[in-house]
């Protein structure tokens, strides 16, 4: 792959990336928002539906995030192969040059960072369903 193959496909991974998390926080925004408004309105079953498909899109979002946030690290990998082995000039892009750890903790950290929105979320709803019905 050449220099600006891999800048090409880097940056792609990037963008995908933000709009993937910026529609996840939106979603996530939106049910905490239906959580505060709604949650105590709604029955049982509309209570199941809703959370059934926020936790099926949730559960797509997740695991789309972290596909691309490993794709990134392998671009960022095949990168630094390529300064290494002498065979590319991108010794002046930062992620080119990361750490190694740095490869293997992004992923992570991403899917951790969204994996706790969604818990918080959950708990924002059925606390809020379970004290506005108190009150």
């Amino acid at each position: 792959m050449t220099d600006f193959e891999l800048l090409t496909i880097f940056i792609e991974f990037i963008n995908t990336t933000w709009t993937i998390f910026a529609t996840y926080v939106s979603i996530v925004f939106a049910f905490l928002i239906a959580g505060y408004l709604v949650a105590k309105n709604l029955s049982a079953i509309i209570v199941s539906l809703v959370v059934t498909l926020y936790s099926l899109v949730a559960f797509w979002s997740v695991w789309a995030l972290n596909r691309n946030v490993v794709a990134i690290s392998a671009t960022s990998r095949e990168m630094k192969e390529g300064i290494l082995s002498g065979q590319s000039s991108l010794g002046w892009f930062p992620m080119a040059s990361a750490p190694e750890y740095l490869f293997v903790a992004l992923p992570a950290l991403v899917t951790l960072i969204a994996v706790v929105a969604y818990a918080g979320s959950i708990f924002f709803f059925f606390y809020q369903r379970k004290h506005d019905s108190q009150n």
